[in-house]
């Protein structure tokens, strides 16, 4: 959907997409040299217009308010995805409330979702902390980047790395500039894990944004990172980042041995769920090793148990233990893989009505995407049942494909084009190869 409230601010202070590029950056970036390496370039500026990018990060939001003299994000088209999905649900009140006995109304028309824009994110503050601390450490400054750290979490699998990622390089590399000060050592363990956390996260963008040569780039980083600050629970965590690497990479041995060198780190705490199930279960299922895969997945559920998983879905990129529906979900991809139908099908029908009430686009995607392929491999192939659930899941991130969900759509796309001829099937394939923006011939 095209933004056309940014693309008429442009043009009513007369400004082409480079002028307005120009503009943006020189506030960002006062120095020039800074400036030439900027990720908003114009081609960015025209998927913003476009609409492929629907809500940028905080401080390009800032320097686009900033150069086309726009007061509020509304005025340039930009919503926040998690506030309008949940605007309905959460209004105060309304001009139509009525209340009985004789109680006052009270008309509210702001919803409790549009306070967004009132307050900065963190990484607004994280900048002014910086300017207040001339470059030094403080307590201020790393629980500042903690919250940075968390809220990057938080909206991962929201906005995506598309809108995120240049904003965290961004911090990495301030965060670097840090780490050769004489700072107290009460300081410096805490910061090299923030930096290995911020280079970890980046690694796992890059897997999603199909930059496999960063990923393991950034992971080797992150890793050495976490060493420094003998961090055991971030190396866990960034083994299993080198895993996920590896898997969506087709280096499946290799995704294996990072999963069960994390282990090492690990022990039974959080990070062992996701090593076991993640990295190892879908490991050795793709490499048709059954009873280990079985083992794995036994494993995650036993670990899980002792411990204290948060309801609903948690994130993809969390620091922190996976939820129970995350690791169904994990377990129902290893099981597709060594075509246990059944299994698959209880282990995703039950995560399904956990993702669908997260507003992780890419759970419910991948989710359904398993459920679809699921349909096609199994003993009384459903087709038509199987295409549905797979449309719903490429509507569903339409603007926000990750390498993940292009890798599974294109898989069962190959697979229904082999296994049947007729114009549904027929149909199907060229609808997946055209949301791909791939031509068939590319197959």
């Amino acid at each position: 959907m095209q933004n056309h409230p940014l693309t008429a601010a442009r043009e009513r202070l007369g400004l082409t997409r480079r002028q307005l590029t120009d503009a943006v950056n020189k506030i960002l970036y006062p120095d020039p040299g800074q400036a030439a390496h900027s990720a908003f370039t114009a081609n960015y500026l025209g998927k913003l217009e476009n609409g492929k990018i629907r809500y940028p990060a905080e401080d390009y939001r800032t320097a686009l308010r900033i150069a086309l003299n726009a007061d509020t994000d509304d005025e340039l088209g930009f919503r926040n995805p998690r506030t309008v999905a949940r605007q309905d649900t959460a209004v105060v009140g309304s001009e139509s409330s009525a209340v009985s006995d004789n109680r006052r109304v009270v008309p509210v028309t702001r919803s409790v979702g549009s306070a967004g824009g009132l307050v900065e994110q963190p990484s607004v503050i994280l900048a002014r902390i910086r300017e207040n601390n001339d470059a030094s450490v403080s307590h201020a400054l790393l629980d500042t980047l903690d919250l940075y750290v968390s809220d990057v979490v938080a909206r991962y699998e929201e906005e995506g790395p598309l809108t995120l990622a240049a904003d965290v390089v961004r911090q990495r590399r301030w965060v670097q500039s840090l780490i050769p000060l004489r700072m107290q050592p009460r300081y410096s363990a805490r910061l090299l894990a923030i930096a290995g956390q911020l280079s970890g996260l980046l690694s796992y963008m890059s897997v999603n944004l199909g930059r496999f040569s960063s990923a393991r780039a950034y992971g080797i980083e992150a890793f050495q990172l976490a060493d420094y600050a003998e961090d055991r629970e971030l190396k866990a965590w960034v083994r299993g980042t080198q895993s996920f690497t590896e898997f969506y990479d087709g280096q499946y041995r290799k995704a294996l041995g990072y999963a069960a060198d994390g282990r090492r780190f690990a022990g039974r705490g959080a990070q062992a769920v996701r090593l076991a199930v993640n990295g190892e279960a879908r490991a050795h299922a793709k490499l048709g090793q059954t009873l280990e895969a079985e083992q794995a997945i036994g494993t995650a559920y036993e670990v899980l148990s002792d411990l204290s998983p948060e309801p609903g879905m948690s994130s993809c990129v969390s620091f922190g233990l996976y939820s129970e529906a995350r690791v169904a979900s994990n377990a129902a991809t290893a099981y597709l893989a060594l075509g246990r139908t059944e299994q698959v099908l209880n282990l995703a029908g039950r995560a399904v009505t956990i993702v669908d009430t997260s507003p992780s686009v890419w759970s419910q995607a991948l989710v359904r995407l398993d459920l679809a392929t699921a349909l096609v491999g199994g003993d009384r192939p459903d087709v038509e049942q199987a295409t549905d659930i797979a449309r719903q899941a490429m509507r569903a991130c339409q603007d926000n494909q990750i390498e993940s969900i292009r890798q599974r759509t294109r898989d069962l796309a190959t697979m229904i084009s082999e296994k049947f001829d007729d114009p549904c099937a027929e149909s199907f394939v060229d609808e997946v190869y055209t949301w791909l923006g791939e031509g068939r011939g590319n197959r």
